[in-house]
């Protein structure tokens, strides 16, 4: 009686997905493979990013994704959470999922995902009856996007110049907005 040994990689990983994209940081999802070894599960998995479409030959050119998960049952669902990510850029991930053998299965499906433009959203305002806008005024400023507050700014500084107060708000997705601004001004 004769034992053979694996060597055999499972298929490879054909449902990567991206969600939850923000301007530096997306999730991953995908199914757990199943393999044909004795606990009928992976190993262990290598994942990797780019900013230009991975496979087989460029794999190990990219850029590892560290910490993955471990395997779970096969058919489960499974996450990793990836950030540190640039802001209004493309990215295309995959994975690749090995055995107890060993035995690596081939580059999965890849995945793409753009992460949200981010910038500096400047706005200017002019008060009825103010002839002249007054330096060092602050204000409470809200961002929304129809009834949802999107940001909030507890103490936007104002500029003054001429007749019209200016705030400059960092950190704010590409997107159409309704500002709100609260407080006494003049």
């Amino acid at each position: 009686f004769t034992i053979q040994p694996d060597i055999t990689a499972h298929q490879p990983i054909s449902n990567l997905a991206t969600s939850q994209v923000t301007n530096n940081s997306v999730l991953l999802s995908w199914s757990a493979p199943s393999d044909t070894g004795p606990s009928g599960q992976a190993a262990s998995y290598e994942m990797r990013r780019s900013t230009s479409t991975i496979t087989s030959a460029n794999w190990t050119s990219d850029t590892v994704i560290a910490n993955p998960p471990a395997p779970a049952s096969p058919g489960t669902n499974q996450t990793q959470a990836v950030s540190g990510l640039t802001p209004g850029t493309t990215y295309y991930f995959a994975l690749r999922s090995t055995d107890t053998a060993n035995n690596q299965s081939a580059v999965s499906n890849v995945a793409t995902a753009t992460t949200a433009n981010q910038g500096n959203l400047s706005v200017s305002m002019k008060f009825q009856g103010i002839g002249t806008a007054v330096a060092n005024k602050t204000a409470k400023v809200t961002v929304k996007q129809g009834a949802t507050t999107m940001y909030t700014f507890a103490s936007a500084a104002l500029t003054a110049s001429g007749d019209t107060y200016t705030a400059s708000l960092g950190n704010i997705n590409g997107g159409t907005y309704d500002v709100y601004l609260k407080g006494p001004v003049p």
